[in-house]
């Protein structure tokens, strides 16, 4: 084997040694980036979880409050009809 071949394979070889470090940074860093999609898929479901959670609360607190002021109009026809008689 001519110096020229051996300078060759060592370079050759260096570089799929380089190359085999960059693939597995690439690699772990790939995983990473998937577990952190993973967790904000989590977060927006328990996010959307909440909203959904507050809309229902919502809706019935607007249910309440209709409630409440129709009782309220019907304490006032009550009263004013009472102050009419008397």
């Amino acid at each position: 084997m001519k110096g020229e071949d051996k300078i060759l394979i060592t370079q050759s070889s260096d570089a799929v040694v380089q190359f085999s470090k960059e693939f597995d940074l690439m690699r772990k860093k790939f995983g990473e980036m998937h577990n952190e999609m993973i967790n904000y898929k989590q977060n927006i479901q328990g996010l959307n979880s909440q909203v959904t959670h507050l809309r229902d609360e919502n809706l019935k607190l607007n249910t309440d409050v209709k409630v409440i002021r129709t009782e309220h109009n019907d304490v006032l026809y009550t009263v004013r009809k009472l102050e009419t008689k008397n």
